[in-house]
C-alpha cells in the first residue's frame, strides 16, 4: 500500500496497478477469502472535513471501485476484515470508543454493500478485528488491543460483546497484556498473538492454552505481530486439523498445526517440526526484519512475508507443511522510513531513476510498466535530501543531511541516566560520537552498466567510489546539502547547502573550486 493508493499485482511480480480513489492515508486493508475484492480504510480526509472516514471496496483484478462504506466512523478507520463467506465486512474506528461497524452484502459481490449495525467498542487502543473461521462457533468475530480482547455475537441488527477470560492459564511474563493480532480457526476456536511473544488459544472467550512462539524484546514493536490461517480449497469442513503461520518482531515465521480436540480432551497448540525460519538469513538481508504481515497459500505452496523494512518475500513450502529454504525470493522492496526527498532521472536511460531519503538508503529503480522493480541499493551514513547522476550515468552523488522534525519525549529518570552515562564518557569517546554526524557530507557511488541487464532478480548493492564521505565544509559547522547538480560535460558538480552558499567541485580529483 502507498499512503493514498492501493496496489494490485498480476502473475508477473514486477507489473503493478494502482487503486487511486482514496484522498488521504490508508491505514488498513483486507482481502475477501476468495481473493476477489479488496477493502481499504483511510483516515479523515484533510481536503474535506465534511467527508467522514470511509472504506473503499474494489476489484482485486482490475482495481475498479465497487462501493464506499462510510458516513459512520470518526477520525479514521483503523481495522477492516471480511467474514469467511465474504458477505460481511467489519470495521473499527479511531474515535475514543473505537466504535465497531458491521457492513453486509446479500450476494457477496458488494455492489449492494450497506451498514447493518454499530456498537461501541473498547476504550483501550484497538489493533485488529478478525472474523471466526466458520459459522459453527458462538462468536462471529473478535476485536483486541491494549489490555482487552472482545468476542462479538451478531443477532439480527444488533451485536454484543464479551470480554475474554484468561483465568489461571496465563503464562508468567513481565510484558503488558497487549493483544496484537488474532485469527479464527473454526468451530469456536481463536488464536491471538501477544506483545509478550506468546500465542493464546481461546475456546469461545476462555483461554485454554498458550505457546511460547516469538522472542519478546524492548520497545513498542515486539512479540507476535501477525497470524494467517492456511488457505486450502481441498480442506473439508469436518477436517480434524487446521494449519496457520505466525510472524514476529524477531524475524521468524513459525508453522503451526491445531488438531480439533475430541470430547473430554484439552485443546493444545503444536508447532510443526523444523518449521521455524528466520528471514535475517536471506540475502540481501532485510533492512528491518520485523515481520508485519504473512499469508500462507496452501494451493500455491507459497508463503508471502511483508516486513517493516518495506520488503516482500516469497517462500516456498514442500510436502505441504515444510518450508523450502531453497525457494526464497525477494519480490520487491522500497523506502521504509519517513519521507523520500531526492529524485533523479537517468541521463541516458529514460526508464531508470534514483531516489534517496530519510531511511538512509539510495535506490535505483526501473520504472517500465511491465517491469517496475528496485535494481540496486546503496547504504548511506545519514539522511539525505539530494541525489544526481553524472551525465554518462556512471556516478551517483548523494548529499547528506536532514531531520524528521519529531521530538523524543524522555522521562526524568531516563534523562538522569543519560546524563550519568555521558559524564562517564571520555573526551575521546565524545569526539568519536560527534564525528558520526555526517550532515554536510556527500557520498559517491559507482554504477555498473551490467546492473541494467538483470531481470526479475534480487537487487544489487552499490559500492561507494570513495572510502568515506567527503565533507563540504571542512572543520566548519555542518549544514544540510539540499541540492546537487552536474555540469553538462560532467567536469564539475555543484552543491547547494543550507548556509546559503553554492560549492563547486571538480570531478577530476573532487577538489573544491
Amino acid at each position: 500500500l502507498g499512503e493514498q493508493e492501493g496496489g494490485g499485482h498480476q502473475s508477473n511480480p514486477y507489473s503493478q496497478r494502482f487503486f487511486r480513489e482514496h484522498d488521504d492515508d490508508i491505514l488498513c486493508m483486507a482481502i475477501d477469502p476468495k481473493g476477489r475484492y479488496v477493502a481499504t480504510g483511510q483516515t479523515q480526509s484533510s481536503k474535506s472535513r465534511k467527508m467522514k472516514p470511509n472504506v473503499k471496496i474494489w476489484d482485486a483484478e482490475s482495481c475498479r471501485p465497487i462501493c464506499t462504506l462510510g458516513k459512520f466512523h470518526k477520525r479514521s478507520v483503523t481495522s477492516v476484515a471480511f467474514s469467511a463467506d465474504g458477505k460481511w465486512c467489519g470495521t473499527v474506528g479511531g474515535d475514543n470508543n473505537h466504535s465497531v461497524a458491521l457492513w453486509g452484502s446479500r450476494n457477496g459481490q458488494w455492489n449492494d454493500g450497506k451498514l447493518i449495525t454499530t456498537c461501541r467498542g473498547d476504550p483501550g487502543n484497538t489493533f485488529f478485528l478478525s472474523f471466526a473461521g466458520d459459522t459453527n462457533g458462538t462468536f462471529n468475530f473478535v476485536t483486541g488491543g491494549v489490555r482487552h480482547m472482545r468476542f462479538w455475537n451478531v443477532t439480527g441488527h444488533t451485536m454484543k460483546s464479551k470480554k475474554c477470560i484468561l483465568g489461571q492459564n496465563v503464562p508468567p511474563t513481565k510484558a503488558k497484556t497487549i493483544f496484537l493480532t488474532a485469527i479464527g480457526l473454526g468451530r469456536g476456536y481463536f488464536v491471538a498473538g501477544m506483545h509478550s511473544g506468546h500465542i493464546y488459544l481461546f475456546e469461545g472467550n476462555k483461554l485454554k492454552a498458550f505457546a511460547d512462539a516469538h522472542k519478546s524484546g524492548t520497545g513498542g514493536k515486539t512479540g507476535c505481530q501477525t497470524l494467517h490461517l492456511k488457505t486450502d480449497p481441498t480442506r473439508k469442513q469436518d477436517a480434524e486439523s487446521v494449519q496457520f503461520v505466525s510472524g514476529g518482531s524477531d524475524g521468524q515465521i513459525i508453522l503451526w498445526d491445531f488438531k480439533f480436540p475430541k470430547k473430554g480432551s484439552e485443546p493444545r497448540l503444536e508447532e510443526i517440526r523444523n518449521s521455524r525460519f528466520n528471514i535475517s538469513s536471506i540475502t540481501p538481508r532485510p533492512k528491518n526484519h520485523c515481520i508485519k504481515s504473512v499469508c500462507w497459500d496452501g494451493s500455491l505452496k507459497n508463503i508471502l512475508i511483508g516486513t517493516q523494512g518495506s520488503e516482500a518475500y516469497s517462500i516456498g513450502t514442500a510436502d505441504g507443511n515444510k518450508i523450502n529454504k531453497d525457494k526464497v525470493k525477494l519480490l520487491f522492496s522500497g523506502h521504509y522510513q519517513d519521507e523520500v526527498w531526492g529524485l533523479a532521472p537517468h541521463p541516458v536511460r529514460p526508464s531508470v531513476v534514483a531516489t534517496c531519503g530519510d531511511d538512509m538508503t539510495l535506490r535505483v529503480w526501473r520504472t517500465d510498466q511491465a517491469d517496475h522493480q528496485c535494481l540496486a541499493v546503496g547504504e548511506l551514513l545519514g539522511m539525505s535530501r539530494a541525489v544526481s547522476w553524472k551525465p554518462d550515468g556512471q556516478w551517483l552523488i548523494v548529499g547528506l543531511g536532514g531531520r524528521v522534525g519529531r521530538k523524543k519525549i524522555t522521562s526524568g529518570r531516563k534523562k538522569k541516566r543519560k546524563n550519568k552515562n555521558n559524564n562517564k564518557k571520555s573526551k575521546k569517546g565524545r569526539q568519536e560520537e560527534e564525528e558520526q554526524n555526517y550532515d554536510g557530507h556527500f557520498m559517491i557511488f559507482e554504477v555498473k552498466q551490467e546492473l541494467y541487464e538483470s531481470s526479475f532478480s534480487n537487487y544489487e548493492m552499490l559500492t561507494p567510489y570513495l572510502d568515506k564521505p567527503q565533507s563540504l565544509y571542512g572543520d566548519r559547522s555542518n549544514n544540510w546539502i539540499c541540492d546537487v547538480k552536474f555540469s553538462p560535460n560532467g567536469e564539475f558538480v555543484a552543491f547547494c547547502a543550507h548556509d546559503g552558499r553554492v560549492y563547486l567541485y571538480s570531478t577530476t580529483n573532487m577538489t573544491s573550486k
